[in-house]
């Protein structure tokens, strides 16, 4: 470009074109022109041969593909036994050896807690029973209704702290002695009703037929027909 003759600014008169000026002029734009047009090729195929290496090495493209076949991966080595392993092992077999046995005595355990409560409970209502038991024969219950008298008389009773006492419907005194509730229970019209029945003279009928004996368990069913059927004191 500086081949070619300027116009000057200031006084554009002073320029006119003449045959070798304009030559030169026309020489320096086709100069130009060329370099432009060979500095844009260069960069086309500069990028062109930067994107080909590119995705030429891609993960999925040819020459990585030919580097795997010519160097094929090398698998990681197998971990070697070592005495520290066979320790780790050993502690780990111990381990579920001791929980093994720590659940199967946690559960004998617990069937003892269980039998321990149940025997306990079987003596607290054993011992419930032969008080009340006592009390009935003591104020008059016949010794062979006294199985059935305690099935209705001990739905009374309570254990407290300082042992058994008998509840009423009483809002002055709802708890009395053991001794007090039974005596005031066999006196009630319920309670009369296990009193021995007075035998009819020359007959031998007690009322109600023969009972059972005087450790039968009564069921409810038959709790209800004695009751029903049972004549009282002095009948």
């Amino acid at each position: 470009m500086s081949d070619i003759p300027k116009k000057p600014d200031d006084n554009p008169d002073e320029w006119k074109p003449t045959k070798d000026n304009i030559g030169s002029m026309i020489n320096g734009a086709l100069k130009t022109h060329l370099q432009r047009q060979e500095k844009a090729w260069q960069e086309s195929q500069q990028k062109a041969i930067a994107e080909g290496i590119a995705a030429a090495f891609a993960e999925d493209g040819p020459a990585a593909e030919l580097l795997r076949t010519m160097v094929p991966e090398t698998p990681a080595p197998k971990e070697k036994p070592t005495e520290d392993s066979g320790v780790k092992a050993q502690m780990e077999a111990m381990r579920a050896e001791f929980d093994k046995r720590q659940q199967a005595l946690e559960k004998q355990l617990e069937a003892q807690k269980t039998a321990r409560e149940e025997a306990e409970r079987r003596f607290r209502e054993k011992e419930l029973d032969d008080a009340v038991r006592a009390q009935l024969l003591q104020n008059g219950c016949d010794p062979k209704l006294a199985s059935a008298a305690l099935k209705l008389a001990k739905e009374n009773v309570k254990r407290t702290d300082d042992g058994l006492v008998w509840t009423r419907d009483d809002a002055l005194q709802p708890e009395v002695a053991l001794a007090d509730g039974v005596k005031e229970w066999i006196g009630s019209e319920t309670g009369q009703i296990f009193l021995p029945a007075r035998q009819v003279a020359g007959s031998g009928n007690r009322g109600g037929g023969k009972p059972p004996g005087k450790d039968h368990e009564y069921t409810d069913a038959e709790l209800g027909a004695l009751l029903a059927n049972r004549p009282g004191p002095g009948q």
